[in-house]
This record gives structure tokens, C-alpha cells and sequence, in this order.
């Protein structure tokens, strides 16, 4: 499943109007044939020239689900994170289907930020980032990332990560956030409203929050939050 969701949002100014591009993909479970990626690639370049400085993130569950993912041990997935030049992902779910050690190695191996607020890896040497702060057009934005809420469902989470509640996770890092001062603030999850009521309720705590893009479910949720 390869979905594309291109978001505007623009702020206003004291003399000006600003468009901020912002281009998402999610659950792509390294469905990555040549095919595939070159039609991705396409629809990336084509925005990209509309918007030289639009922002790419990814929501996670990329690495893991076809034989070349399994088979390359996930770096298929990292290689086109890469080849594609994506700014920010969000590991999901099935990142951590083959254990920290292989999740770390392509944590390295992504030249982007990668975000998890509310998974702490005891694994040392991790570089990830509970959010980063990105400039275009002279505005700074943040960039929020949350993976799958209730990994310990499905993995020993006390022996290699920590894992965080959302709202908690929220209240700690929404103070950090607005230290950093930024104009706009988005949120990426693997997770959305259809499996957790939590996220309605970071949205009502927190509209400072612009724009949340987020995966998981497989389905398009034609709705306004």
C-alpha cells in the first residue's frame, strides 16, 4: 500500500502569506519494486517542482512485508527513504518485528531525523528524536513523532525500549516544543483516530498543533478532526 497525502497549510504573516508543502506516505511494508518506486519517485519530483522545499515524512511501517524487505533486513525500505531524500520517519509497529539490534542498524543508516516521542531505545547510540525543528520559507517548524501506542502487546518492551503513554509523552514534550518557538507544529503518528481516542484528546489539549499525518489503519479517513 503506497498512499500520498499532500497537505497545505498556510500562515499568515505581518506582510505575507506563506505556503508550506508537506508530502506523507505511510504503511508502505516494503511493497518497493522498481516499479513502484519509480512511480513514487515521479509523483515526489513533480511536487518537489512545484515546491522545492516541501517536507517529507514518513509514517512508519515501511521496512517490513515483502520477501525483499525480509530478505535485505529492512534496508530496502531505508535505501528508498534515502533515495527519495525524506526529511523525517516515524518507525511503526513492524519496525520492531526483528528486534532492536536490526532497528538501530537502520536508524544509522537513514540520512533523515528519525522521531519516536514516546519510545525510549536502551539501545545506546540511537539517533532519534522525540522532534526536530525544520526551516522553509524562513518559518520554523516542528516536527512531532509518536510510533504504535501499544507495542508491549506484541514485544518484550521492559528488555529493549521503554514505552511511554501518549498523553504523558504530550504534556512532557509539548513545553519543549514551544521553547523552540516555531510557526507551525505538526504531528507524525503511526496511529490514527480510528484505534485510539487518545489522539482526539491531544488535539483538543493542544491546537497549536497545525497538522497531524498519520498511518497504521490502511484506511482513508475522509472526516475532519
Amino acid at each position: 500500500v503506497v498512499a500520498c497525502f499532500i497537505l497545505t497549510s498556510a500562515v499568515c504573516l505581518a506582510d505575507a502569506v506563506k505556503d508550506i508543502t508537506v508530502l506523507s506516505t505511510t504503511d508502505i511494508h516494503a511493497f518497493l519494486s522498481n516499479q513502484d518506486v519509480a512511480r513514487l519517485g515521479s509523483i515526489l519530483s513533480e511536487e518537489r517542482l512545484k515546491d522545492s522545499e516541501a517536507i517529507l515524512v514518513d509514517c512508519g511501517d515501511t521496512v517490513i512485508g515483502t520477501y525483499p524487505g525480509y530478505s535485505s533486513r529492512g534496508m530496502i525500505g531505508i535505501q528508498y527513504l534515502n533515495d527519495l531524500k525524506y526529511d523525517f520517519w516515524t518507525p511503526g509497529n513492524h519496525e520492531f518485528d526483528r528486534g532492536l539490534p536490526l532497528l538501530q542498524g537502520q536508524i544509522a543508516a537513514f540520512r533523515g531525523k528519525t522521531l519516536m516521542a514516546n519510545i525510549n531505545l536502551k539501545q545506546a547510540g540511537a539517533d532519534v528524536a522525540p522532534f526536530s525543528v525544520i526551516e522553509r520559507k524562513g518559518l520554523a517548524i516542528a516536527v512531532i513523532g509518536l510510533s504504535y501506542p501499544t507495542l508491549n502487546r506484541f514485544y518484550y518492551a521492559d528488555e529493549d525500549f521503554t514505552l511511554f503513554d501518549l498523553e504523558p509523552t504530550m504534556k512532557k514534550v509539548m513545553p519543549e516544543v514551544k521553547r523552540a518557538k516555531p510557526d507551525i507544529i505538526i504531528l507524525v503518528s503511526h496511529f490514527s483516530i480510528n484505534n485510539s481516542q487518545k489522539l482526539q484528546r491531544i488535539v483538543e489539549e493542544y491546537p497549536e498543533i497545525n497538522l497531524i499525518v498519520a498511518g497504521h489503519t490502511h484506511k482513508v479517513i475522509n472526516r475532519k478532526i
